[in-house]
């Protein structure tokens, strides 16, 4: 309870922060880049994670063990190897639809109307 009240205090003081820093057209761009490489690295971060549980046996993750003893997660086990080909197809596929949407998004922004 108190990690989430400091993380909206912060999230409160970064809003303040940035609205006057934001007025600075230059200022703006660099804003835009590190908030997409953070949301990047935290999706990324859970993404590897993840796959990581899907691809290696249950006895070898000693690292979430806490989450699993709290029902946290419910990792899988390994069946066959085709079913793990196919898991790593899936996450491939996905990983590399994420980054041409980026991309699509990124070359035709200017186009782009809401």
């Amino acid at each position: 309870m108190a990690l989430n009240f400091m993380t909206s205090v912060f999230a409160l003081a970064g809003f303040f922060v940035g609205i006057p820093i934001a007025e600075n057209e230059e200022a703006r761009l660099w804003i835009f880049v590190i908030a997409a490489g953070m949301f990047l690295y935290v999706a990324l971060a859970d993404l590897v994670r993840i796959s990581c549980l899907v691809s290696i046996p249950q006895s070898n993750i000693p690292v979430f063990l806490f989450e699993q003893s709290l029902g946290i997660l419910q990792m899988p086990e390994l069946k066959s190897g085709a079913k793990d080909m196919a898991a790593i197809a899936v996450q491939n596929v996905g990983l590399l639809s994420g980054f041409v949407i980026m991309f699509l998004i990124a070359m035709y922004e200017d186009q782009i109307q809401v």
